[in-house]
């Protein structure tokens, strides 16, 4: 019972301190990435590597939960997340 009480405080202090923090949107980005947007609106971000060579990794981002919805669209990507699975 003492161990429970002493989880729950650890628990509450870990949720006060996570939650007083100035929430901070921007990640910091490594020195050497190169970004830009496109004509059409498409941004871009490119990390050189070494290895391996003659190699290239591409990665596609979507914007589609609910935090990119519109007041208009609200719960339709949770509607479709739950459709798909």
């Amino acid at each position: 019972m003492k161990q429970i009480k002493i989880l729950f405080i650890l628990l509450a202090v870990f949720i006060a301190n996570v939650l007083s923090q100035p929430a901070n949107d921007s990640i910091p980005q490594h020195r050497s990435i190169k970004q830009g947007i496109l004509q059409n609106g498409i941004k871009y971000y490119i990390l050189p590597n070494k290895q391996p060579e003659k190699k290239a990794e591409l990665r596609l981002v979507i914007l589609s939960g609910s935090l990119n919805e519109r007041e208009d669209q609200r719960g339709l990507a949770h509607f479709v997340e739950h459709m798909l699975f």
